[in-house]
């Protein structure tokens, strides 16, 4: 999902430019395909293709993949209207802090635990799409909305200046998952490919390339959240 990875026109994203800087900075030059998920995976796993990003970790895919150091990390936070304040919530996201207010989220997508628990005791709001959310925001039909991170300021960036000008996040990640590079453990050199592509990966964040990146994908009024404690 953009702006981690879109294939809309040609491929890009900042996974997509983290991940050809890194091998770029090893002498390799990837060759980038957009397939649907489950066919990215069968064929890294069946070792047609080299390499699936981005992929969170589960005991399953361990067996079959090997994976990156975390690539980025994927973050659930609670948009607002700048004009309102939630003090409350700004150092840690509690559901006696949440039962106040309105949350806003998309059908059949899962916010964690704390979420879950919010939605069989007092309902989150639901729409058919991110999109839509923010315009409820927007008018006031919803005090919060729950989105990945990048995903909703992707999403912003999208919305005329005057409004995406009034929208901003709280700054705690309400979840918080790693996301990572997978390789195919029947692939050809697998452990050459993993390796190549963390010793890039490392060089570009100590060379400032990985930061220029990240910095070309952050908007203004971002509030980058912390992971609460």
């Amino acid at each position: 999902m953009a702006p981690y990875v879109s294939c809309k026109d040609q491929i890009h994203g900042v996974l997509v430019d983290i991940v050809r800087a890194a091998y770029h900075e090893v002498g390799v030059e990837v060759e980038f395909k957009c397939f649907p998920w489950a066919r990215a995976m069968q064929q890294t796993q069946d070792g047609s293709i080299d390499i699936t990003f981005p992929w969170s970790r589960n005991k399953e895919r361990e067996k079959l993949f090997l994976y990156s150091s975390t690539v980025m990390l994927g973050q659930h936070v609670l948009f607002h209207l700048k004009s309102r304040s939630f003090p409350e919530l700004n150092q840690k996201i509690t559901l006696e802090g949440l039962s106040r207010y309105k949350v806003g989220g998309t059908i059949g997508y899962y916010y964690g635990p704390m979420m879950k628990q919010y939605d069989e005791q007092f309902g989150i709001e639901r729409a058919v799409s991110d999109k839509n959310n923010l315009k409820k925001l927007v008018r006031g039909r919803i005090d919060l909305f729950i989105a990945e991170f990048m995903v909703g300021y992707y999403l912003i960036s999208q919305l005329p200046d005057h409004t995406s000008a009034l929208l901003t996040n709280i700054p705690v990640a309400l979840t918080s998952r790693t996301l990572h590079l997978l390789v195919g453990k029947k692939g050809k050199n697998p452990d050459q490919v993993l390796s190549l592509f963390e010793k890039g990966l490392k060089a570009i964040r100590e060379n400032g390339t990985e930061k220029k990146i990240l910095e070309e994908n952050v908007l203004p009024g971002m509030a980058l959240p912390r992971v609460a404690k």
